[in-house]
């Protein structure tokens, strides 16, 4: 043999020679790093622990969706920096892990209801289809790379199979998704569907005229906006529960309503359009539908959800009603008729708010103001309510929730209007600005509540994610503002707010709260009713509270301590829209339906302008 040949036997025949054979499932494993799984996660427990946090620490609505936002990309790019520096997997593995998650959106989004897209089933379902991927690693860490595979592709399928046969239908007041399956019908779907509902058409009834007295309530809040009901009596509950004399499914929106004697008016979603609606108060029957011909095209916003969201005013017998993209109508108030109407987005150079146009129109002497947020000095526009021609339009800022307030100033009466640049005092014959306080604005703030005026100088308004006590002087000619105080113990959000006897009644993040006037300091903070509203009872020191889920709860103005006085389950569903109580009616609605309850004998005296008409013929 020679030397060459016995040199190859003596090399093969070393173990550390260089084999052909292929390697055992086991021994392949073995050869791989091992797969840490500690940090992961960690990072997942962490972000769960923030999102839970997020619903319960107090903070703003605007700050919170940006919290959780931040949370959630971080979270998301560190397990895609973590997922492609794994060298447990080939960057081909890589590659097949990070398509299976990321294709879970694409196909729930192409085949899943209509309301969920793309962005909407990666926000929902990326962090449970990564929670499940890391439980199956850590299971299967004994296991191959196909059955690691296997496991993360099954995760992601299954989570968002389930998302596919999901209805998205918004958010509640803290931002949790409200989620149900895509075959059930919506309340809209249901509403649509009933047998007995048509569209009517206007009546012909040209010979009456709706004339509204002291105690009806003919606009958004009531006559002064303060959510303020006087000369109320009320019995006990505990004996004697308000009677519901009718219930009626109504087409989605935030609107909420007015009346006037026989007359309830509200806009809702109707189909494609926005319509403004007049029922029977007594009946809840509907008595006509003004759907107009341009304008009022459908609004849906994927967090808040369909439909208008201003309330409409009534002004000798006519109705001014402010639909979610811009369109402004003036209606007769007895037959629904359309007197006059303005595309204001387009007339104006505006652009429609990512929630809606929510700010309801305001009558002040022979004008109908509504704010626009257009540019060129075009925020806040005021035309004549009887033919519809601009009177005059005031500078301001883009974009606003609240609506115009009248108020008394400094022995000048005048509009105040908050807006993302600021709070104006703008002169109501001509439009002129007579005073401004600016921010500092941050990015997260815009307006939704009202401002309400303490005294003669003094105002309360919602600032940043808290209240602001503003001073509001007039030395010789010149105007001045002066900050007495800025609070961040009450964070009404959308929720507004009421004030009696030196104190602020509000929902804080939806816990009912209680700060004093004098330094905005808390004195209670107690009853976890939600994203709802408010309604005082001056004479009785109690409050309304309609809870986000549909009750009605009697509370003590109190300011030392939180007493409920009795409650009332009234309506079903997500609650956000203003209550109201005229006539000895309490009548609530929401996104579904409307109740009315007979929760007191008639108001005989209402200082807020809120009560019952007449009708007079032959005018």
């Amino acid at each position: 043999m020679s030397e060459s040949t016995t040199a190859a036997a003596d090399s093969a025949s070393k173990p550390d020679a260089p084999s052909n054979i292929t390697a055992t499932p086991s021994e392949a494993r073995s050869l791989r790093p091992p797969i840490k799984l500690f940090i992961p996660t960690l990072v997942l427990v962490v972000y769960w622990v923030l999102t839970e946090a997020s619903y319960q620490i107090e903070m703003g609505m605007s700050y919170r969706f940006v919290t959780r936002m931040i949370w959630l990309l971080s979270m998301l790019l560190y397990f895609l920096g973590w997922g492609f520096t794994r060298r447990h997997f080939t960057f081909g593995q890589r590659g097949i892990a990070f398509c299976m998650l990321v294709g879970g959106p694409i196909c729930a989004s192409v085949f899943g209801h209509r309301s969920i897209d793309g962005m909407a089933a990666a926000m929902i379902g990326l962090p449970i289809a990564m929670t499940l991927s890391i439980a199956w690693l850590w299971i299967s860490r004994d296991r191959s790379v196909r059955s690691e595979l296997l496991g993360i592709g099954f995760a992601s399928a299954v989570v968002f199979t389930v998302i596919a046969l999901l209805r998205w239908d918004g958010l509640d007041g803290r931002q949790r998704a409200e989620l149900s399956w895509r075959w059930t019908l919506s309340p809209e779907e249901r509403f649509l569907q009933r047998a007995e509902h048509q569209v009517v058409s206007p009546a012909d009834d040209s010979q009456t005229t709706l004339v509204a007295t002291s105690n009806d309530w003919t606009s958004f809040r009531g006559g002064e906006r303060e959510g303020v009901v006087a000369g109320v009596q009320l019995g006990e509950w505990s004996t004697a529960t308000p009677r519901e004399i009718w219930r009626q499914r109504v087409g989605p929106g935030w609107s909420s309503m007015i009346a006037v004697g026989d007359y309830l008016f509200t806009q809702e979603q109707r189909g494609d359009k926005e319509a403004v609606v007049c029922y029977d108060v007594h009946s809840g029957k509907e008595v006509w539908v003004h759907i107009p011909v341009t304008g009022g095209d459908r609004f849906n916003e994927a967090l808040s959800g369909t439909g208008p969201r201003a309330t409409p005013t009534f002004h000798e017998n006519r109705i001014y009603a402010y639909a979610a993209k811009g369109l402004l109508e003036c209606l007769d108030a007895v037959t629904g008729k359309s007197n006059w109407s303005h595309l204001l987005f387009s007339e104006f150079n505006a652009s429609v708010p990512q929630w809606g146009s929510a700010t309801s129109p305001t009558i002040v002497d022979d004008k109908v103001v509504v704010f626009v947020g257009g540019k060129n000095d075009n925020s806040l526009l005021a035309f004549d309510h009887r033919t519809g021609e601009l009177r005059w339009h005031a500078p301001g800022g883009p974009i606003s929730y609240s609506s115009p307030q009248v108020m008394t100033i400094a022995g000048e009466r005048q509009i105040v209007m908050h807006d993302t640049e600021g709070l104006n005092g703008i002169r109501i014959i001509d439009g002129t600005r007579l005073w401004k306080h600016s921010g500092p604005y941050e990015m997260l703030f815009e307006p939704m509540i009202q401002p309400h005026q303490i005294d003669q100088d003094r105002l309360l308004i919602n600032w940043d994610s808290g209240l602001l006590c503003l001073q509001v002087r007039r030395v010789d000619d010149a105007w001045q503002t002066s900050e007495i105080w800025r609070s961040t113990k009450m964070k009404p959000s959308f929720n507004d707010v009421v004030i009696h006897e030196g104190y602020v009644y509000g929902l804080d993040d939806g816990i009912l709260c209680c700060v004093d006037l004098a330094k905005g300091q808390r004195q209670w903070k107690r009853g976890r009713y939600g994203f709802g509203q408010l309604l005082m009872l001056p004479e009785l020191n109690e409050l309304l509270v309609l809870t986000e889920r549909g009750e009605v709860v009697r509370v003590a103005l109190d300011p030392k301590e939180h007493r409920e006085i009795g409650q009332l389950k009234a309506i079903e569903g997500k609650t956000w829209n203003h209550p109201i109580l005229v006539q000895g009616k309490l009548i609530v609605r929401n996104g579904e339906e409307m109740d009315c309850f007979e929760i007191a004998p008639a108001i005989a005296k209402n200082t807020t302008s809120n009560s019952s008409p007449r009708v007079e013929s032959g005018l």
